[in-house]
């Protein structure tokens, strides 16, 4: 089966990393050029790439820049952008933030982490406050800015024992994401 063109049943995706900063190595076309993480997107969207899935976010100012970027990038070279997965994930407990920032270097800005770990008793309902907030500012930002991309929403379960807090996330998320 087809469907605009394309095979149904297998769907090429890739990752991308909203504050990764330009880096000359980088294994794509354009060697020894600094590329922009909205570039390496655009370039892996040119080899069949139909959608990425961002590392876990808690900062809304390096998803709203990238997908500002890339929007901005697609439009001025004609090209199709690829629909963008935002992932969210719940905290439950001070290990996990550690894994998180130190094994994972999943980026949490300094005042987010300091507030997670000032109430280690509310980790986890202060991770999802936090992380639907985050969300919430780059819908806003979406509509108020026009930004023409599609987004999705991936929620991440970290930990076995988050399952209930993934699930809060995902209840407070979502009508945020189809209000676009």
């Amino acid at each position: 089966e087809e469907q605009r063109g394309e095979k149904m049943g297998i769907l090429l995706g890739g990752i991308c990393i909203f504050n990764r900063n330009k880096k000359t190595y980088h294994g794509y076309e354009a060697p020894g050029r600094e590329l922009d993480e909205y570039e390496r997107v655009a370039i892996k969207a040119r080899y069949g790439c139909r959608f990425v899935t961002s590392q876990i976010n808690y900062d809304s100012i390096a998803a709203i820049k990238f997908l500002t970027n890339y929007a901005n990038y697609c439009k001025q070279t004609g090209g199709r952008p690829v629909t963008v997965f935002v992932s969210l994930s719940s905290i439950k407990s001070l290990s996990l933030l550690s894994l998180l920032t130190k094994g994972l270097e999943v980026y949490i800005p300094r005042e987010i982490r300091r507030r997670l770990q000032q109430e280690p008793d509310r980790i986890g309902e202060l991770s999802v406050d936090t992380a639907t907030e985050v969300f919430s500012e780059i819908i806003d930002s979406m509509k108020a800015n026009k930004i023409d991309i599609l987004i999705g929403l991936h929620i991440e379960q970290v930990s076995i024992a988050g399952a209930d807090l993934s699930l809060e996330l995902l209840d407070r998320t979502y009508p945020l994401l189809k209000s676009l």
